[in-house]
């Protein structure tokens, strides 16, 4: 089948040819990933405390590595790694990205599973066994904590003892790779500052037990290298060897650094231009304003449903334009994205409006974006959604500052960290006055690059410059809590217990399994129930956890005062109407006391008038 080269005892060209990975597998970037990663597990097995960090651009390939590790270690071929790992655990911030990435993965022929909330079942592996295992944070930090998510509410009904060793031990005899982690950074994260210290200590820890204690290869990925973070790990003695991008013939070698030369990777990057600006006032404002001048498809990125759903009635009879965001069922959302990706392959003079979904795991391509000022790292995810090819063109990219949006808790949009967001503005703004361009892809070595005498600042300076000062906060009581739960004599019912004081250890709230029916459904048996028509909603927002004053009957089904309900009995599943109070111990526990039995809370239930196929349910 032509030459082959080999690359951590794997051969490349001889196998790859068969799946449509071979570009990817060829890049320098991964070849050298590959031949660290195994570097990395050497070492670490002697008692090194190393890591590998992966700065690389977006769309470059960092998950097709996994794929292509993951595919060698359960072929049987001669492959260096399997000295030292059976699986890769691939970690990422969304479950929607988790079901991409596993789909994607089986069309190039590489058996892979997920596990995560509202995740189709025939595609889970709970138990994380297989050779490749897509998973978010949440569900993999609980399953780390002895907290097995499949038998949770079965462990806290006193049904089992629960078998938190499975899950563990194919964690700990895994490459664990944690993609985009700096969305467990605090100022990133969408949350408030007491939930997102929460979050990277949640994280780092796990990284650090992980290495320093189980001795587990791992992997950290990101388009937009924080320096604050990378300090914060070496400070516990967590050191990088890291693989990085150089645009220019550069020679420069820095410790434990590889730096990788990809001619034809740069060219393309170079030839990708970005014309970006900086403008101030209401979104919905400026989006009237520059609409007709700019080109489609166009992509509206929004920080809140609320001004999404806003933007969208505003342009709905006057474009074609889509909505997007958490809030549809799980079959909408598919529909949505199959057309949408229908559209946009005919090059539609379409729009889309959307929230931060739209930043990972949705593989749509645009021409322009008008997008709300955020945190760098989620504008570089969301330009990353425009000219995904990098085609040999100029993309507009306008990004839009209200000042007016500072919350009195310190929030841009009452989500993002108010000074993290104006301190990326000011250094877009520098760019701007400066006559530089943003590389909005250019996660590389090089600060600036000369291109015949245009000026590119990349990503990498950027995030330099926004996120030097930032001091991450962490909370050392979870710190002793999460190192307590270790210790081999805790079971899973006392990990359950410390944990559940905690609501989450990587959301702002608990995550609420809404069920859309097509027609109001009546108390009793429950026969029809599709998955595909649950909405994941925050609990908060449906006023049933937290202080925030909500009504649920304006979006969930009740009657005086109580709330509908479908439960998991013996009996297989049925609707009932609950108390508040067990609807909120349901929601903690999982389990529901109700006339003297015990059932599993599944999903409460939506009012008819409350969705739309459009609009998604109402909860703003």
């Amino acid at each position: 089948r032509g030459s082959s080269e080999k690359i951590s005892g794997i051969q490349l060209v001889s196998t790859m040819k068969e799946f449509n990975l071979m570009k990817v597998a060829e890049r320098p970037g991964v070849k050298e990933v590959l031949e660290k990663l195994l570097e990395v597990s050497r070492r670490v097995v002697k008692g090194e405390r190393i890591y590998l960090h992966v700065e690389l651009p977006t769309g470059y390939g960092k998950s097709i590595t996994s794929m292509i590790a993951a595919h060698y270690l359960g072929s049987g071929e001669e492959f260096d790694l399997a000295e030292y790992a059976e699986r890769i655990v691939h970690i990422v911030p969304t479950r929607y990205l988790v079901e991409d990435l596993v789909r994607g993965a089986r069309k190039q022929g590489i058996e892979a599973h997920g596990q995560c909330m509202l995740f189709d079942p025939s595609l889970k592996d709970p138990f994380f066994l297989s050779n490749l295992v897509f998973t978010t944070f949440d569900s993999y930090v609980l399953n780390f904590y002895k907290v097995p998510i499949e038998e949770a509410k079965l462990i806290e009904g006193g049904f089992t003892r629960g078998h938190f060793d499975i899950p563990r031990y194919a964690i700990l005899s895994a490459v664990n790779v944690f993609d985009e982690y700096h969305m467990w950074v605090p100022g990133d994260s969408e949350s408030t500052e007491s939930y997102a210290s929460r979050a990277w200590t949640t994280f780092y820890v796990t990284a650090n037990q992980l290495v320093s204690r189980y001795k587990v290869p791992l992997i950290l990925e990101t388009a937009t290298p924080s320096p604050s973070a990378l300090y914060a790990l070496e400070s516990r003695n967590l050191k990088p060897i890291r693989v990085i991008l150089s645009m220019t013939k550069n020679d420069k070698t820095q410790s434990e650094a590889v730096v990788v030369q990809d001619e034809q990777f740069s060219s393309m990057l170079r030839e990708a231009r970005y014309d970006t600006k900086v403008a101030e006032g209401t979104l919905l404002d400026v989006v009237n304003k520059h609409l007709a001048e700019l080109e489609k498809p166009l992509l509206i990125a929004c920080n809140t449903i609320k001004e999404a759903v806003e933007i969208f009635r505003a342009l709905k009879n006057t474009a074609d334009c889509t909505l997007l965001h958490s809030q549809f069922t799980i079959r909408d959302r598919k529909r949505k994205l199959n057309i949408l990706r229908k559209m946009l392959k005919k090059k539609a003079n379409s729009i889309v409006v959307a929230t931060s979904v739209i930043e990972v795991g949705v593989n749509l391509d645009f021409t322009t974006l008008i997008t709300d000022a955020a945190p760098l790292t989620s504008l570089v995810q969301r330009v990353g959604r425009v000219n995904r090819n990098l085609e040999n063109r100029i993309s507009k990219i306008l990004v839009v500052f209200d000042p007016s949006k500072r919350s009195e808790e310190g929030l841009y949009s009452n989500v993002y960290n108010y000074d993290l967001t104006q301190q990326t503005v000011f250094a877009l703004k520098d760019a701007e006055k400066r006559g530089y361009e943003i590389g909005w892809r250019m996660t590389v070595l090089d600060k600036k690059i000369d291109e015949s005498g245009r000026v590119i600042i990349t990503v990498t300076a950027l995030s330099e410059e926004v996120y030097s000062k930032i001091t991450l906060k962490e909370d050392k009581e979870l710190e002793s809590t999460l190192k307590m739960l270790l210790n081999p004599l805790i079971t899973s019912e006392e990990a359950i217990k410390a944990l559940n004081s905690y609501g989450s250890l990587v959301r702002e709230n608990v995550l609420v399994p809404v069920y859309v029916p097509e027609e109001e459904l009546e108390s009793g048996a429950l026969t029809g129930f599709s998955y595909s028509r649950l909405v994941p909603c925050s609990a908060t927002k449906l006023g049933l956890l937290g202080s925030e004053k909500r009504n649920a009957g304006r979006v969930l089904r009740t009657k005086n005062d109580m709330i509908q309900a479908i439960i998991e009995s013996r009996d297989g599943l049925i609707v009932d109407y609950l108390e508040p109070n067990e609807v909120k111990r349901g929601l903690l526990t999982g389990i529901i006391r109700e006339r003297g039995k015990i059932g599993f809370l599944r999903a409460l239930i939506a009012r008819p008038d409350a969705y739309s196929k459009e609009e998604g349910l109402r909860t703003w």
